[in-house]
């Protein structure tokens, strides 16, 4: 069971962005015991105090609607790095500005798989001219203690996505509501599809949003083993349009996760942040009656 933890972080100007990881720990509750005991003061440990930790959200990946969250008071999750000779803060008023500015991290997890990772909330402490990465001796202790906590076995974890042999169904319905799809097979449905795998659609065209990935919902077999079987999938939001022309692909999807081992800072990069905290994108609307 692999759990998605999300951080939300904020700070002055209505500015805000998110932190997503992948966790091992087993349950929500006990992935939220590991980030707020174990992981939090380190992050705070690389956050100027201008920026601050809202809340900690954690989830199962398999089941919907389970999410558990732990919210801070602005005290608790205050950046921790206080202006100082050698770690400047951006100054009063560019704080909002300064939030576009990241530091480009490479997480690996073995020689192969990796990810990049933006770390923004920083002080001038890791930057010189351009954004080129010169790290302060003070910023260099917050952060091997940042990495310490977020790679190894008590770490966070990189989803690695894989994706099974292609079957070929022989028959592709869209079903009411025009949300979801059952796809047919003149056998046993292929190896791993079950309730709850999600599989990758491709391929099929006359229509418009059938192609993509679906959780299986079920499998049925009316007629027994070696018989026709059908696949069920979940609705999803968006509705399909069209009519299938050519039948699909389908391949399983089979993630794998594994622990990062190294984290290593390339270079300052700027990125615009999302929308804020608590607030949606886009133009405010006032309300007149």
């Amino acid at each position: 069971m692999t759990i998605r933890a999300t951080w939300f972080f904020g700070g002055v100007g209505n500015v805000g962005w998110t932190e997503t990881w992948f966790d091992g720990s087993g349950t929500p509750q006990a992935a939220l015991a590991k980030a707020d005991t174990n992981l939090r003061p380190q992050r705070l440990g690389v956050l100027s105090a201008a920026y601050s930790l809202r809340q900690i959200r954690a989830s199962d990946e398999n089941v919907l609607r389970d999410s558990q969250i732990i919210s801070y008071t602005a005290a608790q999750g205050a950046g921790a790095i206080i202006p100082a000779s050698d770690l400047a803060d951006w100054g009063v008023g560019t704080e909002a500005q300064a939030a576009t500015v990241a530091l480009l991290i490479r997480m690996e997890a073995g020689s192969l798989n990796r990810r990049m990772f933006l770390m923004r909330g920083l002080p001038l402490g890791p930057f010189g001219a351009d954004l080129a990465y010169q790290p302060t001796a003070l910023w260099v202790g917050a952060f091997n203690a940042w990495k310490a906590a977020f790679t190894g076995a008590n770490g966070y974890q990189l989803r690695v996505q894989g994706t099974g042999a292609s079957s070929f169904p022989t028959t592709c319905n869209i079903l009411t509501g025009a949300t979801s799809i059952s796809l047919g097979y003149p056998g046993n449905s292929p190896a791993g599809i079950v309730p709850g795998a999600m599989i990758r659609v491709s391929a099929a065209t006359g229509v418009a949003f059938l192609n993509g990935t679906w959780r299986v919902s079920a499998v049925l077999q009316p007629g027994g083993a070696g018989t026709a079987s059908t696949v069920f999938t979940y609705p999803k939001r968006r509705q399909i349009f069209g009519a299938v022309l050519t039948l699909p692909i389908v391949r399983l999807i089979s993630p794998s996760f594994a622990n990062f081992t190294a984290a290593i800072p390339l270079r300052g990069a700027k990125r615009n942040t999302g929308r804020p905290f608590g607030l949606p994108r886009g133009r405010a609307r006032v309300r007149t009656g």
